[in-house]
């Protein structure tokens, strides 16, 4: 496998679809600790019954991104955000997903109602969620893999 830099090299700069499918496989095998992962679902992937929900977005604003939390998110046991380039994901767990989700004032997609916007800041590791809550803490996730249980804390954060 070649290095991070190798691989970043090897994308180009057009920010193809082929290279956010690049990306996302890159990301998911660091996740995974392996390249024997698997399709078991809509954005979804699956290695020895752990299942990955995969999100990825470019940065439309210095060091912010945006991602939405819907139904299909929380049917995994994490949520994967790849923020701009393979070097910046961060692995969070379903709970806190939930926690997002079931705030009363979290941000909500008016065409689905059933989403919830969350943006996430690379330079302070916080998940903008909700008005008038406190941003998540996500430094804990922030390069978050399974192959070595390096997943903090199930909640983090969320009280």
């Amino acid at each position: 496998m070649p290095t991070l830099e190798e691989f970043i090299e090897s994308l180009g700069d057009d920010g193809s679809e082929d290279a956010r499918e690049k990306i996302k496989r890159w990301v998911l095998s660091e996740v995974f600790g392996s390249e024997s992962f698997k399709p078991v679902g809509i954005a979804t992937y699956g290695h020895e019954g752990i299942r990955v929900h995969v999100r990825h977005t470019w940065a439309t604003v210095r060091c912010r991104f945006w991602f939405d939390v819907n139904p299909n998110t929380v049917k995994a046991d994490y949520e994967l955000w790849i923020c701009g380039m393979p070097s910046l994901w961060y692995l969070v767990p379903v709970s806190a997903l939930v926690f997002m989700q079931g705030s009363p004032t979290a941000y909500r997609n008016t065409a689905r109602e059933a989403t919830t916007e969350v943006t996430v800041n690379e330079i302070e590791d916080t998940c903008r969620f909700a008005r008038n809550e406190k941003p998540l803490d996500v430094s804990a996730f922030r390069h978050g893999t399974l192959k070595k249980k390096s997943v903090a804390g199930q909640a983090h954060g969320a009280s």
